[in-house]
């Protein structure tokens, strides 16, 4: 850099001479010579043309200079610009679902506080292992480690997922990326990480996933679960710092999900909760709902328990008319909430747009 700044000074200041006091002279033997009139590529004879020459050089020099700039662009700013375009922000609060088993209620689980607890830590657990680079998640098959909730009550519950839920209600406001379709990542970003050592050329299309755009290759759900392969770390610590950078707390993917019929739009997709760094304490104290019985409920694991029963009830009762091809009753919903119920179910129902039925 300092060596082309320094020629772009010295072919300036020689231009500028030049138009101020004429071409340089030399002699051969005696007679003065014109130095540019040796050199017929350099027809430069007259100040004007001298000026055009400075204008010319000088337009030259800015475009190398922007070329340089862009290229000096480092990884992280680049993967960041394709991943980050697929940022959103939740337009209202809604409540997703996440199960698994317990074995059978032991001591701590007998009381409010010891759920409480108990909860806390497995979040705490769950989110971590998604900051943690020793943390390898091969067995994953969807968005790597982390917390995964369904956006209804019914259809992980439908597939054995678990005895046990947790509700998560995430605020309007909070962030995620959507990698529900493979997101383009540039060529300049390619090059860019392959420049700066963090992954060889052949490594992009085990990263990355096939995608549309130049490369051919993109940012996708898989590319969360491969980063946390051994001898990727670098990679993964690239995506961690823009994901903290931004404060990106879940990502959604393509998954399924048992809305239609009780949505006139549904989405399918579910969440990944990644929490953040240092590791999130927003949904401590979450009630959780179990088909085991846990003794000295309180209010709100009450109506947690009535609430997400009901609504299980109504959907797997949709489902089955569906999958036997019959119409849904139209009092069926009623039959389960009053409409003031229902509109408040809905509204806080991720992707579920418009009256069903």
């Amino acid at each position: 850099m300092f060596k082309s700044t320094a020629l772009f000074l010295g072919v300036v200041l020689e231009l500028s001479r030049q138009l101020l006091l004429g071409p340089p002279r030399k002699f051969i033997r005696g007679v003065p010579v014109n130095v540019l009139d040796i050199d017929k590529r350099l027809n430069f004879r007259t100040p004007i043309s001298l000026g055009v020459a400075l204008i010319l050089f000088l337009m030259s020099f800015s475009t190398s200079a922007t070329t340089s700039a862009t290229m000096t662009q480092n990884a992280e700013r680049l993967l960041e610009r394709d991943v980050m375009a697929s940022m959103k922000t939740m337009s209202k609060d809604v409540r997703i679902y996440h199960y698994f088993n317990i074995q059978h209620v032991w001591d701590e689980l007998t009381t409010p506080a010891g759920r409480n607890g108990f909860v806390d830590r497995y979040l705490l657990a769950a989110t971590g292992r998604f900051w943690d680079l020793q943390y390898h998640a091969a067995s994953y098959i969807n968005a790597g480690p982390g917390l995964y909730l369904a956006i209804d009550p019914y259809v992980a519950y439908a597939q054995g997922f678990g005895n046990t839920m947790i509700e998560l209600r995430v605020p309007k406001g909070t962030r995620y990326i959507n990698v529900v379709r493979s997101l383009p990542v540039g060529k300049d970003t390619i090059d860019a990480l392959v420049a700066e050592g963090i992954i060889a050329r052949h490594e992009a299309t085990i990263i990355f996933s096939k995608a549309s755009g130049a490369t051919k290759l993109g940012f996708y759900r898989d590319t969360l679960k491969n980063m946390t392969n051994p001898g990727f770390e670098k990679f993964r610590s690239l995506v961690l710092h823009i994901f903290k950078s931004n404060a990106i707390q879940f990502i959604e993917y393509n998954w399924d999900s048992k809305l239609g019929g009780y949505c006139k739009l549904k989405s399918a997709s579910a969440f990944n909760y990644i929490g953040s760094q240092p590791l999130d304490t927003t949904y401590s104290g979450i009630p959780m709902l179990s088909s085991l019985t846990f003794p000295h409920l309180t209010s709100d694991e009450v109506e947690l328990k009535e609430r997400v029963e009901k609504f299980r009830e109504l959907l797997s009762q949709i489902d089955g008319y569906k999958k036997r091809g019959m119409k849904v009753p139209l009092n069926l919903i009623s039959s389960f909430f009053n409409t003031i119920e229902n509109n408040k179910i809905k509204a806080m129902t991720y992707g579920c747009e418009g009256a069903g039925l």
